[in-house]
């Protein structure tokens, strides 16, 4: 902002960064603006395929992974089955197997 009413707002970046020196440290910073960012417990399955897409992810498996993490967002076996049939169970006992061998 300028310091004046009513004056123009200054367009602060969407992601940048800065070193500085603080005492006997060098201080490295980093920010991304949180607009940026998709919340996966939200988005709709259009958006999640496209974000896919954009990685360069074949369109097919990209509707593929955002209906898996859709499936997974709600947690619902049958939804996890049907997007996946035993793709939920496998990776829980793959989860109990690999917690298994490190006890």
């Amino acid at each position: 902002a300028t310091g004046i009413p009513g004056g123009a707002k200054a367009r602060l970046p969407s992601r940048g960064g800065f070193t500085f020196r603080s005492g006997a440290a060098n201080v490295g910073v980093t920010f991304v603006s949180e607009a940026a960012r998709i919340d996966l417990n939200q988005a709709p399955l259009p958006m999640l395929a496209g974000l896919f897409a954009a990685l360069g992810v074949k369109s097919e498996d990209a509707v593929d992974y955002a209906n898996r993490i859709i499936g997974w967002r709600e947690r619902t076996i049958d939804l996890a089955d049907r997007l996946a049939p035993g793709l939920y169970e496998r990776a829980i006992l793959r989860r109990r197997v690999a917690r298994a061998l490190n006890e």
